[in-house]
């Protein structure tokens, strides 16, 4: 807490005005989209949406960004919120689920998860164990969320080497950014679905136009989620080497373990006026649920953090402004068998970035920053599979924009020094170590404005991201993901060279965006099964470390608790594919309105030398959705085809292609003219696989023992005042 304060005292020192000084009684007006801009955030189009997460020079228009981009927001969000970020935003173009169920899902952005997607909060990170582990829940709740911004495709320029798949920023409004006067509400209660979940979220902000307060709260349970059919796939059931319980063998109808309870809250102050805030917010999430690979084990998990926000503008010199933003996180999750507490993860860690925002030189406009971040981890415990270990980052970094005459262009770079020193791991006999790396990433964009709205995109990228911890230093049996992993120490920096080309629409009745994407990474990292001389899978005890690597058959005649060994290797890889998503205005007529909206992706990714695929790479998906707007009412009705996916990985099983309808219909009630509460209300219905059709998604590592879930009906209310 003392380095949060530090650091405010040292943004108020460099500046050339202070809050204190501002107007508080003269209102900054709030940002409002444009009107297309706001028809576009309630009904999904968001190319005429803002966004800020690639931007350090504040909201730019989707349609401005070189890089590929989508927004969450309003009635949008409202309609897709799931229990997880990943199921969340697994609608989104060139974005899938890690599949984890309905309490750990993870977003995979264009095939590549975790620690090549970055998770933030507010623009800062979160310091889980997401990232490390499938089964490890985000540390975020969709049901506080306010906006979640996604950018596909190499963000490392700001946001470092973890951001080379893309970003994914959830945004909340506990710290204000702009004078509030007043008091207002907003009450989320939702009933209903597959997991047969009863959740409900509150949230009051007020203020005196200087003076701003926020308070949140809000609160989820779920049963066992609903299945159509059994858990185990027909292929698993057939493997001859399957280790699958029998508590998932006989499963049908539901899926075991999957159920849940979540709480969560938030409190944030602001001191707001013309030239700026500062503000500080805690908050709290506790959240229990059951991993879907074991029978009897669940996870309970706490999440503590304080945030700290600042930005003062209008300053005279050579920076117009500067952005401060700090995160403190406390993370542990215990995993318990019954009873019997079997391993403790704890993460602790500081993510603070500063942002001089530098006056126009000629034509560019540009920000220097520093971003700081130090981490510490442990897991003890039967299942501990890496050691205890720091983690510590700094960077500089530089982003530039110039427009000339139709061209918009944005260039910059970013140096980092990564190091990653890890205790003594007593159990696997490994000792302490130390690695360094120094990471560089540049990036150059455009954007050309043609005629009627149209718009090229084009944007390069260079990026190193340093190996993680789990990737140098892992040594042990990972129930979640069923294999015995192994780190690879000698890892070096893995690199990749990205480009990005797209077109865009914002005018018309069709507006959307397609665009293709190819990324050469020349040594990919990823958890490939080991073999013997004759090509023969391994398998190792998941009772001890120190029995050799067997075959299955010997293992078995060994009496091994078998699990098929793993281990990180690096590989030269090609990740390619295309996104696209569009609407087309149908007909209107006196105010009613009928929309086509079209969406697909697809994703192909390889070892560069030998051509062979490289495992759980999303299917080719293809949407098609009519949506009918009338006043108040609006419905829609979906329809996404999966391909099936036989471009397949060693021991991967093929994954069956699927046609899944959803649908969701809203009605907005306002308070009548005159009515001082202003208040408005709506309620909606969405179904999800209206059909009730199997389906199993193959970025999972889970996808064989747990489909995606059946029909399920949600009813839902939300109000503002």
């Amino acid at each position: 807490m003392s380095r949060l304060i530090a650091h405010a005292l040292l943004l108020l020192a460099i500046s050339q005005g202070s809050l204190a000084q501002t107007q508080v009684q003269k209102q900054t007006p709030v940002p409002t989209l444009s009107p297309s801009a706001a028809n576009a955030s309630a009904s999904g189009d968001e190319t005429q949406a803002v966004v800020v997460t690639a931007n350090p020079l504040g909201s730019s228009s989707l349609f401005d960004l070189a890089a590929p981009a989508s927004a969450l927001s309003g009635q949008g969000l409202m309609l897709r919120r799931e229990s997880t970020l990943g199921e969340t935003l697994g609608t989104q173009p060139g974005v899938s689920s890690s599949g984890y169920g309905p309490n750990a899902s993870r977003p995979v952005i264009r095939g590549l998860d975790g620690d090549r997607v970055r998770i933030l909060q507010n623009g800062v990170g979160t310091f889980d164990a997401s990232a490390a582990s499938p089964d490890h829940a985000v540390a975020m709740d969709p049901l506080a969320a306010d906006r979640i911004e996604v950018v596909r495709g190499p963000a490392a320029l700001l946001y470092g080497g973890s951001a080379v798949g893309g970003v994914v920023n959830v945004i909340d409004s506990r710290i204000a950014r702009e004078p509030i006067r007043g008091i207002s509400s907003m009450l989320d209660a939702r009933l209903g679905g597959p997991s047969s979940e009863t959740s409900s979220s509150l949230r009051v902000d007020g203020g005196n136009g200087g003076f701003a307060l926020h308070m949140d709260a809000h609160t989820r349970r779920t049963e066992n989620q609903y299945i159509p059919g059994d858990a185990v796939s027909a292929r698993k059931r057939a493997q001859s080497d399957n280790a699958v319980s029998s508590f998932l063998l006989n499963a049908s109808g539901r899926q075991p373990n999957s159920a849940s309870v979540t709480d969560g809250g938030g409190l944030g102050f602001s001191m707001t006026g013309d030239k700026g805030y500062l503000g500080l917010s805690t908050s709290a999430l506790n959240n229990v649920y059951g991993t879907l690979s074991e029978q009897d084990v669940r996870i309970r998990m706490q999440q503590n953090r304080w945030d700290l926000a600042g930005e003062l503008r209008e300053l005279n010199g050579p920076f117009k402004a500067v952005k401060l933003k700090l995160g403190s996180t406390d993370y542990e999750h215990q995993e318990w068998s019954g009873d019997v507490l079997g391993t403790t993860f704890s993460n602790s860690g500081l993510d603070g970035r500063l942002e001089l925002l530098h006056q126009p030189i000629g034509v560019f406009s540009g920000a220097i920053g520093l971003q700081i971040t130090r981490g510490n981890s442990s897991a003890t415990g039967e299942e501990a599979f890496i050691p205890a270990g720091q983690s510590r980052a700094m960077a500089l970094f530089l982003y530039e924009e110039a427009s000339i005459g139709r061209w918009k262009w944005s260039m910059g770079g970013r140096a980092e020094r990564n190091t990653v020193k890890v205790d003594a791991f007593d159990v696997a006999g490994t000792a302490a170590d130390e690695k360094r790396f120094n990471a560089r990433s540049a990036s150059l964009g455009t954007v050309y404005g043609l005629s009627k709205g149209w718009g090229l995109a084009v944007n390069a990228a260079y990026t190193e991201r340093a190996p993680t911890q789990v990737e140098l230093f892992a040594n042990g049996s990972h129930v979640a993901t069923s294999a015995f992993e192994i780190g690879s120490s000698s890892l070096g920096l893995e690199r990749s060279r990205a480009i990005d080309i797209g077109f865009r629409k914002s005018e018309g009745a069709l507006t959307g965006n397609a665009g293709l994407f190819y990324n050469r990474f020349a040594n990919y990292v990823f958890l490939a099964p080991t073999t013997d001389s004759s090509g023969n899978a391994l398998y190792r005890n998941s009772d001890s470390r120190n029995d050799a690597a067997l075959t299955y058959s010997a293992a078995s005649a060994a009496g091994y608790s078998a699990m098929q060994q793993y281990q990180f290797t690096a590989v030269p890889a090609v990740f390619k594919g295309f996104e696209a998503q569009g609407r087309w205005q149908a007909w209107q007529r006196n105010g009613r309105q009928l929309d086509l909206l079209l969406r697909g992706d697809y994703t192909r990714a390889s070892n560069a030398d030998t051509g062979v695929a490289l495992p759980r790479i999303p299917a080719m998906r293809i949407g098609l959705g009519l949506q009918y707007r009338d006043g108040p009412l609006m419905a829609q009705l979906d329809a996404v085809r999966t391909s099936a996916q036989d471009k397949l990985y060693t021991s991967e099983l093929r994954t069956d292609g699927n046609t899944l309808v959803h649908a969701s219909i809203n009605y907005r009630l306002r308070a009548p003219s005159g009515d001082a509460s202003g208040s408005t209300w709506e309620a909606y219905l969405k179904a999800n696989n209206l059909f009730d059709r199997e389906a199993r998604n193959h970025s999972s590592f889970l996808k064989d023992i747990a489909p995606l879930p059946g029909r399920g009906l949600m009813l839902g209310l939300r109000g503002s005042f």
